[in-house]
């Protein structure tokens, strides 16, 4: 029975050293990179023997040093993919959650608008904005309607209700005249 199996290797460029920057891989990944990785480390634990060595290029490599090289990148994965489980869970329970803080919020702003009162200063610590108008009193509504009325009478205009009222209601109906001609002769021809 073979032992060792001769693969050969990719070009070698110079061994880079800790301060050395990684060179860039010639082929990018793809995307399932991470599932085939770990496949690929359940096949090579699973199928070779233990006491076989591949041959990349001049170097020997166990079962045990493959798989440890894989090791490091598969536990960032896996971490990584922990992660994502946590963060969607804590999303689901962020969605759950909103509607009624929501709305609990908007009770609370309504409670304190109550209780302070709507143009009270202290209310934009809290997010609420002042009104950009105060109300008007009944004074100031009777002043400005008379206001409005003085206008358009030296104006000469009219409100839509006015004007409503001078619209014709109802249906229109036309008279029609016909005269009878019968014949030639009716019609006579100036000479």
């Amino acid at each position: 029975m073979k032992t060792s199996i001769d693969i050969p290797a990719a070009p070698a460029a110079a061994p880079a050293t800790l301060g050395d920057p990684v060179p860039a891989p010639l082929v990018k990944p793809r995307k399932d990179f991470p599932r085939v990785l770990a496949r690929f480390d359940k096949a090579i634990a699973a199928g070779l023997p233990a006491g076989l060595a591949l041959h990349v290029g001049s170097t020997p490599l166990t079962r045990d040093q493959i798989r440890a090289d894989f090791k490091p990148l598969l536990d960032l994965y896996r971490q990584l993919d922990a992660l994502v489980k946590a963060t969607q869970k804590v999303r689901l329970q962020i969605e759950a959650l909103t509607p009624s803080t929501y709305r609990r919020v908007k009770s609370i702003k309504v409670a304190l608008t109550n209780a302070l009162g709507a143009g009270h200063p202290q209310l934009v610590a809290f997010g609420i904005p002042l009104p950009k108008r105060r109300p008007l009193t009944v004074q100031e509504k009777f002043l400005k309607a008379e206001r409005s009325k003085r206008t358009r009478k030296v104006r000469n205009t009219l409100g839509p209700r006015q004007r409503q009222q001078l619209k014709f209601q109802g249906e229109l109906q036309a008279a029609v005249r016909t005269t009878a001609q019968t014949g030639p002769e009716a019609v006579e021809a100036p000479d």
